[in-house]
C-alpha cells in the first residue's frame, strides 16, 4: 500500500515536472534566459559599438529622408558622430567604416569619405562594398570590390558567388 501510494506520487511531480516543462518551452523562456546570459557574458564595447552603429545608421537614414537641408546636414553630422564613437570601440568593424564613409559622402566630402578606407586586407570589407554597389547599380565598382575580396581571401564563397552572379 505504502509504495503504490509512493508510485501515485511520483507520478504526480512527474507530469507537474512535465507541464512546467511544456509551460516554459511554448513560451520560449528557456531561449530567453540563455540570451540573457549571453549577452551579459559579451565584451561590453563591443555591445556598445553596435549601438552606436545602429544610432548612426538610423540617423543617416533620417538625414537622407529630410526635406529641410539644414536638419539633414545636422542628422549626418550627428550619424558621423555616432560612426566615430563606434570606430573608437571597435575599429576592426567594417560596418562602422563604412556608415562613416557613406556619412562623409553624404554631406559632400567625397575626398573624405575616400580617405575612411579600410585596411586591404579586410576581405569581408571588400565584400560589403561590393553588396553596396550592387544595391546601388553599379555593376563594375561592385565587380572591382569582389575581386579586390577574392585577392585578399581567394577560398571567400560570397564573394566567388558574387563574381558568378554578376557574369565574371
Amino acid at each position: 500500500m505504502l509504495t503504490r501510494m509512493m508510485n501515485d506520487i511520483l507520478l504526480q511531480i512527474g507530469f507537474i515536472l512535465f507541464t512546467v516543462f511544456m509551460f516554459l518551452l511554448m513560451y520560449n523562456i528557456p531561449q530567453k534566459a540563455f540570451t540573457k546570459i549571453r549577452l551579459s557574458l559579451r565584451n561590453p564595447a563591443d555591445f556598445q559599438a553596435k549601438r552606436h552603429f545602429i544610432q548612426g545608421a538610423q540617423l543617416l537614414a533620417q538625414a537622407r529622408s529630410a526635406k529641410d537641408p539644414s536638419a539633414a546636414s545636422s542628422l549626418a553630422t550627428s550619424a558621423a558622430d555616432e560612426a566615430d564613437r563606434a570606430i573608437a570601440l571597435d575599429p576592426k568593424d567594417a560596418a562602422a567604416h563604412i556608415l562613416k564613409s557613406l556619412t562623409l559622402e553624404f554631406q559632400g566630402f567625397k575626398t573624405s569619405a575616400n580617405s575612411v578606407r579600410l585596411k586591404n586586407d579586410n576581405a569581408v570589407a571588400f565584400c560589403l562594398l561590393g553588396e553596396c554597389y550592387e544595391t546601388e547599380g553599379k555593376t563594375e565598382e561592385a565587380r572591382k570590390a569582389y575581386e579586390d575580396a577574392v585577392r585578399v581571401e581567394p577560398r571567400y564563397t560570397a564573394a566567388r558567388e558574387a563574381l558568378v552572379r554578376l557574369g565574371s
